[in-house]
């Protein structure tokens, strides 16, 4: 079940054609989420931009369609995010309960669930399905900013929309982190940011034109090193966690991820030229959502055999999640074949 909802424009009538080093963007990024969840000692410093990377490169490809209305591109979404997240929720739940009930557990106790955290999702969803908060928020993002960009014709006007949303975003980071909403939807009006930075990227080409692109490198990189100078010598306070609302560092709460953003996408052009590289980076990039969903219970059910250090979750964290993903573009093909063999007998009939 590949999730291509993940970076598909919001309003694409049909699928985006995938992006070679958006693909490896997100194989970077993929890699920085499970390090980030390892337990490596310096894993915390993939939170500072693994998440609102992906909602830039999901805003890259957005491209609204007149076609479709906003109903239909919200109808397209839910498909392509939420039926899967019902999907991955179910069957983690089953995995686990049959791993509870193998190990000896009560019945009661190895089918017990907490169904409010998994029916109101969000931030209440630890353990295993402890990234799922991601998908609700990203499919608030792309809906919303899709319904923005059909309603609101200045795009002068739009950016004062999105200011206006940060401003709401931070004063609820500051004042009430710890509000519950459904679903980490309210988490949108911070990621909007991203999402509208990746489309505005794509609308100028910012990336791919040489000289834009040489000045902008040479400015994050500027600002990255003054930053973890500053960071490192303790005279700036950062931390970023949209999961728990935690986004109140005024201004360098987007610097700070949207540069380190930049410095990834030019790496993964970069990479796109070694072949051995790029063809991992792009599988794990289009297998970003099975490892996303996977990762974290993959490492619960192995270290309860062995111990599993950071390098080992991490391994663990792609690889069984990666053949997963293998196995399913294989299950889709026969299943493909088998349908152009039925079609083609009936031809001949």
């Amino acid at each position: 079940m590949e999730m291509k909802g993940m970076t598909a424009g919001a309003g694409s009538n049909s699928l985006v054609k995938r992006v070679l080093w958006i693909d490896i963007l997100k194989g970077l990024g993929i890699i920085a989420v499970v390090l980030g969840h390892s337990g490596y000692q310096n894993g915390y410093f993939m939170f500072f931009f693994h998440m609102p990377l992906f909602v830039f490169a999901s805003g890259y490809l957005y491209k609204k369609n007149s076609n479709m209305s906003w109903w239909e591109v919200s109808k397209r979404k839910f498909k392509h995010l939420l039926v899967p997240y019902v999907v991955y929720m179910l069957l983690i739940t089953l995995i686990m309960c049959s791993y509870n009930l193998v190990a000896g557990a009560p019945l009661l106790k190895a089918l017990s669930l907490d169904w409010k955290s998994l029916i109101l999702g969000g931030s209440l969803l630890n353990g295993a399905y402890g990234v799922f908060w991601f998908v609700t928020f990203l499919f608030t993002v792309q809906i919303l900013y899709d319904f923005l960009q059909r309603k609101v014709k200045s795009s002068w006007f739009l950016g004062l929309i999105i200011i206006a949303f940060y401003g709401i975003a931070h004063w609820e980071s500051t004042n009430y982190q710890h509000i519950f909403v459904p679903g980490n939807v309210d988490v949108a009006l911070f990621g909007i940011i991203f999402y509208a930075l990746g489309h505005l990227f794509h609308e100028k080409d910012w990336l791919n034109k040489e000289g834009v692109g040489r000045l902008l490198l040479l400015g994050v990189i500027a600002y990255l090193a003054v930053f973890f100078y500053l960071y490192a010598e303790g005279m700036i306070r950062f931390g970023l966690d949209l999961k728990h609302r935690q986004y109140y560092f005024l201004g360098t709460v987007i610097l700070t991820p949207l540069s380190c953003t930049i410095i990834v996408a030019f790496l993964s052009k970069l990479l796109s030229r070694i072949k051995v590289i790029r063809t991992m980076l792009e599988f794990l990039g289009k297998a970003t959502m099975e490892i996303m969903y996977l990762h974290i219970m993959t490492g619960i059910i192995i270290s309860k055999f062995i111990p599993l250090p950071w390098y080992l979750f991490l391994l663990a964290g792609l690889l069984f999640p990666s053949v997963w993903y293998y196995s399913l573009l294989k299950l889709k093909e026969l299943r493909n074949i088998r349908s152009h063999t039925r079609y083609l007998a009936k031809e001949k009939i």
